[in-house]
């Protein structure tokens, strides 16, 4: 459990996991530099319940990506269950995941998320083709992740032998706000076999999360997904249905990531941080882009306006959409 001034929702967490019908498991909160009452919550916890441990990162890493690994390199367990501070699991979740593992064989089980605001709960995923009851190996469904999540792949329980290969494999130094979206595509590639189950996990629509927020570090989410673009044409053939769909992601990415600057300076929210952080990714992005894969892939008139760059789209496209209302 990565935490980063997680004060005002631990204690919700923390309590579904201690009422888990599944018993036998550690709980290892990793602090990543928070200023607020959460390590002593951790504290107060612990001394309550032994399977609840503290560790802490000297300083904010920037992302959820080195807290856990920090926490998973600790362990020794078989497996593990990614759980973020403010998000809350019901009682038998573990009971259930683990029976899935050991009816399917599977490397990962993940469970059926769903959206919480402290009161009511929504399925993230309501419609698609994706089959939840098959078995899948990993590598054939990365492509389900690229551009909509046709799966929640959230939470769950993973082999910690994965999480090892990928640290091994990749690199494993990353710390920018949404290196949790690279690995969670290592992850299902080194993956054999990945199966899910009806088992709730409900994510916290919790305004204060750094990846809701206005400020320059949301534009890390076009690193992210340019990051997985590059993991894509290294393990998968040009022609292949992952290698488009993660190049029209980079693509379609830029134009949101140009709205979003747009509306925020239309909200006169802008800061010069945000400014300068926002025009270098976007600019690496759009240098990132492959239009000999892309021919006849996306739109033409996106195609166009692309190559306009990054302050002329800022102005032609907010009136575009206008227009297209």
């Amino acid at each position: 459990m990565p935490c980063y001034n997680a004060a005002k929702w631990l204690e919700e967490s923390l309590e579904s996991l201690r009422k888990q019908t599944e018993g036998d498991f550690e709980v290892m909160v990793v602090d990543d530099g928070s200023s607020d009452d959460s390590c002593a919550i951790v504290e107060r916890f612990a001394t309550k319940d032994p399977r609840i441990r503290l560790e802490r990162l000297p300083e904010n890493s920037g992302g959820c990506y080195l807290p856990r690994k920090h926490g998973i390199t600790l362990t020794e367990a078989e497996w593990i269950a990614p759980l973020d501070a403010d998000d809350i699991v019901d009682a038998d979740y573990l009971e259930r995941l683990l029976l899935r593992a050991k009816e399917t064989g599977a490397d990962i089980v993940y469970p059926t998320m769903y959206t919480y605001d402290g009161i009511t709960s929504t399925p993230t995923i309501t419609a698609g083709d994706f089959d939840t009851e098959a078995i899948h190996k990993g590598r054939d469904i990365v492509k389900d992740t690229l551009g909509r999540w046709k799966f929640g792949a959230g939470g769950g329980i993973l082999r910690r032998e994965l999480y090892m290969n990928c640290y091994d494999r990749y690199d494993s130094s990353i710390h920018y706000n949404f290196a949790d979206e690279t690995l969670t595509r290592q992850l299902l590639y080194e993956a054999k076999r990945v199966a899910f189950s009806p088992a709730p996990y409900y994510y916290r629509i919790n305004p204060e999360s750094t990846s809701r927020q206005w400020n320059a570090r949301i534009f890390e989410l076009l690193r992210s997904q340019r990051d997985v673009a590059d993991f894509v044409r290294e393990h998968y053939a040009d022609d292949s249905e992952t290698t488009e769909e993660a190049e029209k992601w980079v693509f379609h990415g830029f134009f949101d990531a140009i709205r979003l600057l747009a509306e925020i300076r239309h909200a006169g929210c802008e800061t010069p941080e945000i400014r300068r952080t926002a025009i270098r990714e976007l600019s690496e992005s759009r240098n990132r882009i492959d239009h000999r894969l892309l021919r006849g892939k996306v739109s033409g008139r996106y195609r166009m306006l692309e190559r306009l760059g990054v302050r002329t789209n800022l102005i032609l496209l907010p009136l575009l959409d206008r227009l297209m209302k």
